[in-house]
């Protein structure tokens, strides 16, 4: 399901974009989604602590990046 789109200039990073997105989904439906997954170039350390910072209950990326599951 596609809930927003957005074509950047250039070629930033998938990881630099992440946090960016989920704010646009709280500005755009008003709240943060309850959960979320993207590909394995959003999957780093400070994105999964801001997003979850930002009320997101379960972050899951397709590559591990050196996280470690939490049950």
């Amino acid at each position: 399901m596609i809930l927003d789109l957005v074509i950047e200039e250039g070629n930033p990073a998938d990881s630099d974009q992440f946090i960016p997105m989920m704010e646009r989904q709280k500005e755009i439906y008003g709240r943060v989604p309850r959960q979320t997954s993207g590909d394995g170039g959003y999957a780093c350390r400070a994105n999964l602590e801001k997003a979850k910072a930002m009320g997101i209950s379960d972050v899951a990326f397709n590559r591990s990046a050196d996280l470690k599951s939490k049950r």
